[in-house]
């Protein structure tokens, strides 16, 4: 859960980590705003534990910025008020809350083309009459693609309806059109995705966090990453926080400019230690990826940007 938290709530956390070429970076920063949220973990011995992010909290309290914005993993606000850090009664998301509000009842699709044929003086009952018996004659103009996913029932009927509405006349013929989908069949691994941060508007950074075990897998090229296996589906409220439209029915959606990526993994560099590595895309003037969604897969895919992947990591 990422909030915006007081710095004099997080006192005894500490910033041990500290690079000059790092803490230059962050210092370009203007206010507490521009910077992405901090990574804090909860253990019961130690308490509040930063997982990453010691440059950004220590530049912070060096500029004696008011607030930072924080990702507390694996806390809920039940625990997160007990911590002090959310006030007692008052939820975390407001949006979110008005998202979840129920809206008023809509017309399905198919009442919805009804009622404007109607409008339009379409007999809507010659019509269904005339899509049974070209039904029964199987004269479709339709394409149907063999690619091994299930239809799901009335497909066939709802395109030849959408056809028919759009040519102004019966659909007469059916097309099995087969086709060739690529998918890289080797994959270089390179970790466990930990967070996505997805620029939303002009200077919003939306933290996307998976969950199971979400790999991060690149081409033999080094050109092109994909996220292999575990959880990726997204909620209705997480594609809402995206500025997606849900009534449009699209089977795929784009997320919006993907700012960083941090994955888990262990490198030669670090003497194999497990650590999360956080990249910013576009850090060298590079251009950014642009995440998106296949709704239907239930998958996450980057389109474009500048990035490869090196032995020293991820860069552009």
């Amino acid at each position: 859960m990422t909030i915006t938290v007081p710095l004099s709530k997080l006192k005894n956390v500490r910033a041990e980590r500290w690079s000059a070429e790092r803490a230059k970076k962050i210092r370009q920063a203007k206010s507490w705003q521009d910077l992405p949220p901090i990574r804090i973990a909860w253990h019961r011995s130690n308490g509040l534990q930063l997982s990453d992010g010691h440059h950004r909290l220590a530049i912070a309290r060096e500029r004696g910025w008011s607030h930072i914005k924080v990702n507390f993993e694996g806390l809920g606000q039940a625990k997160l008020r007990a911590l002090g850090m959310l006030p007692a009664g008052r939820r975390a998301n407001g949006l979110l809350d008005l998202l979840r509000r129920k809206k008023a009842p809509t017309k399905s699709r198919a009442q919805q083309m009804r009622d404007a044929f109607r409008s339009a003086g379409v007999d809507t009952e010659a019509l269904r009459s005339g899509l049974r018996r070209t039904k029964e004659d199987s004269l479709y103009r339709l394409y149907r693609r063999k690619n091994g996913r299930r239809r799901r029932r009335n497909t066939e009927a709802s395109a030849a309806a959408l056809s028919e509405a759009f040519h102004g006349r019966p659909v007469r013929q059916v097309r099995d059109v087969a086709e060739v989908f690529f998918e890289p069949d080797q994959l270089a691994d390179l970790g466990r995705l930990v967070e996505l941060g997805v620029l939303v508007g002009e200077d919003d950074v939306l933290t996307l966090t998976p969950r199971g075990n979400v790999r991060v897998a690149a081409t033999p090229s080094a050109g092109q990453i994909y996220f292999v296996g575990g959880d990726q589906a997204l909620s209705l409220e997480d594609l809402k926080k995206f500025g997606a439209n849900p009534r449009l029915e699209k089977d795929h959606l784009q997320l919006g400019p993907c700012q960083t990526i941090a994955y888990h993994t262990s490198k030669a560099f670090h003497r194999f230690e497990p650590s999360d590595y956080e990249h910013e895309f576009g850090e060298e003037g590079g251009d950014l990826p642009t995440l998106c969604y296949d709704v239907r897969s239930r998958k996450l895919y980057l389109v474009g940007g500048s990035y490869v992947v090196k032995p020293e990591g991820i860069v552009n």
